[in-house]
């Protein structure tokens, strides 16, 4: 489940076969001829996470590294292959009455870069970008009733965005006092988001800390978390913080293209531009 690159340094004069399941062709001592790479995935691909110190590098599961001008690279997706962008990290829950954190950004299934004659994919199994983590709950200082009992209550974490490595959950709000603080939100699954910890309520009063967003997963948008409700003597306010971005299913650098022919799944952008070299 490392993210990898179809191009490791070697340097090829002529057709090579890589791997057992395919044939060399009868003329593959022919230099003259273009030199064709065909990856093919049967297994699963994951990325790798972007962090709460680096919410936003996109990362590929799949490079498709750059041969030379003369090189026709293929990209074959079996129908049990699965290609996947890691999930973003929902964001902190709250320190006290602070802000909630923002959920990190998923990253990406295949990269494609420029240099190569032609970069050819064939779906017929699975290629999903990573979806982005939900964001964090904002936390609450209150003074309900002019007691000495004033509650500091930390907002929730945020869900994990659905990929491979699964989104993490945001960790959990910190510095409640006459309360708990809000919980972590959990892990995804490769395809099914995680949901946003619950945000709490004090001792006294009935002010409440914002629960986390859930993080994205196909068809359903990663959250913000939410704010602070029930308010009763509000003092100080946080407010939720933001999701992430999705990933995308490929991305290509600047000068770069390739042909996609899907008989099978494909979960998010394939316009998206530029990427980190794996």
């Amino acid at each position: 489940n490392a993210n990898q690159n179809a191009y490791q340094g070697l340097s090829i004069s002529q057709p090579k076969m890589i791997g057992e399941f395919s044939s060399l062709p009868s003329d593959f001592d022919n230099t003259s001829k273009t030199l064709i790479v065909k990856v093919k995935i049967d297994g699963t691909l994951g990325s790798k996470r972007t962090t709460y110190n680096d919410r936003s590098t996109q990362y590929v599961a799949l490079d498709t590294g750059a041969f030379g001008i003369g090189t026709s690279i293929r990209v074959e997706v079996s129908s049990s292959g699965r290609i996947f962008g890691a999930g973003g990290r929902g964001g902190r829950g709250s320190s006290g009455s602070g802000n909630g954190g923002r959920g990190t950004n998923g990253t990406s299934a295949i990269g494609v870069r420029n240099g190569n004659k032609s970069v050819t994919i064939v779906n017929a199994g699975l290629i999903q970008c990573g979806f982005a983590g939900g964001g964090g709950g904002g936390g609450v200082y209150s003074d309900p009733d002019r007691k000495p009992e004033d509650p500091v209550i930390s907002g929730g974490g945020g869900g994990g965005g659905a990929g491979l490595p699964n989104g993490l959950g945001g960790s959990a709000g910190t510095g409640s006092v006459h309360a708990s603080n809000g919980a972590a939100g959990s892990n995804s699954t490769n395809t099914v988001r995680g949901l946003g910890g619950t945000g709490r309520t004090g001792s006294r009063g009935n002010s409440r800390s914002g629960d986390g967003g859930n993080g994205g997963q196909q068809g359903t948008s990663a959250q913000n978390g939410d704010n602070p409700s029930n308010l009763q003597g509000a003092i100080s306010v946080g407010s939720g913080g933001s999701a992430g971005s999705n990933g995308a299913a490929i991305r290509k650098k600047s000068g770069a293209s390739f042909t996609l022919t899907n008989t099978g799944t494909v979960h998010g952008s394939t316009t998206a531009t530029n990427y980190t070299n794996n």
